[in-house]
C-alpha cells in the first residue's frame, strides 16, 4: 500500500490509485490507461451483475421446463361395433406426470387432469364428441370416479372414463373395472333424433405420447447467448 495515499482504504487502493491521482493496474484493465476514463465501482459491480442476471435467466429458461410436470397423453382407440354401422369411440386422456408416468391410479383431479371422447363413423368421420372441460363427468344422482390405471411399463390395464353433455349426450368407455366390466358407448345425432351411435362390450387399446417441453425453451435459450456476446463485446470495448 502506499504510504503517503492518505490512508486508502483497500477498496479506494484497489479501485482508484493512490491520492494523487494514480490508478491502480486493476483500474486500467477496465478504463484503460490511467486517466482516460471515469470507470467506478459501481460500474463494474452493475456489469458483474448483468452477467449473473443473465447466466441466471439461461439456467432458468432451460432448466424449469424439465422440472415442470409433462402432459403424457394417453389416446384410446376403440373396436369398431358391428351393430351400430361399424361405429367406434375415441379418448383421449392428460396425465400430470413428472417424468415418465409411474405405475398407479390416475383419477380425475389427482393426477388426471382432463380427457375427450368422440364417436366416429366406419370411415373415421367425428359423428359426436364431448370433452371433460364442458361435459359433466358423471350422471344425475351418481358419483363415477374416472380414472386411468397404469402398470410399471407405463401401459393402461384397466379404467373408466365418462361423460354427459348438457343434451344428455352420454359417452363412456370402460375397461376391466372392477364393477362395469367392459363396454364402449356413444349417442348422438341418429335419423333426425338422437339414439345409439355405438354400444359394445369390446375394449379397444391405448397408446402413450410424451410432450417433451424442452424445445420451447431454445429461443429464450439463443436470446440469453446473444445477450452474454453483447455483454463480452461490450466489456473489450472498454478495456480497450
Amino acid at each position: 500500500m502506499l504510504a503517503n495515499a492518505g490512508r486508502l482504504t483497500a477498496a479506494q487502493q484497489l479501485y482508484g490509485g493512490a491520492a494523487g491521482g494514480e490508478h491502480s493496474p486493476f483500474w486500467n484493465v477496465y478504463a484503460g490507461a490511467a486517466g482516460t476514463g471515469d470507470y467506478t465501482v459501481a460500474k463494474h459491480l452493475g456489469a458483474s451483475m448483468s452477467w449473473k442476471v443473465l447466466l441466471c435467466a439461461i439456467a432458468a429458461a432451460v432448466l424449469l421446463p424439465i422440472t415442470q410436470a409433462k402432459a403424457v397423453t394417453y389416446s384410446y382407440v376403440g373396436t369398431p361395433d358391428g351393430s351400430y354401422f361399424n361405429n367406434y369411440l375415441t379418448a383421449v386422456v392428460d396425465l400430470n406426470c413428472i417424468g415418465a408416468c409411474a405405475a398407479g391410479v390416475y383419477v380425475l383431479g389427482a393426477g388426471l387432469q382432463s380427457y375427450q371422447m368422440t364417436a366416429h363413423n366406419s370411415s373415421g368421420g367425428a359423428l359426436n364428441s364431448a370433452d371433460s372441460s364442458s361435459a359433466a363427468t358423471t350422471a344425475p344422482g351418481q358419483s363415477y370416479v374416472n380414472y386411468l390405471t397404469l402398470n410399471s411399463s407405463g401401459n393402461v390395464t384397466n379404467w373408466f372414463l365418462y361423460l354427459i353433455k348438457p343434451s344428455f349426450d352420454e359417452f363412456w368407455t370402460i375397461g376391466f373395472d372392477p364393477t362395469y366390466g367392459t363396454q364402449d358407448h356413444a349417442e348422438g345425432p341418429v335419423g333426425g333424433s338422437n339414439g345409439n351411435l355405438l354400444f359394445q362390450f369390446v375394449h379397444g387399446s391405448w397408446t402413450a405420447n410424451v410432450a417433451t417441453p424442452l424445445p420451447a425453451a431454445l429461443p429464450l435459450f439463443a436470446t440469453g447467448l446473444a445477450g452474454l456476446g453483447w455483454l463480452a463485446r461490450r466489456r473489450r470495448k472498454q478495456a480497450a
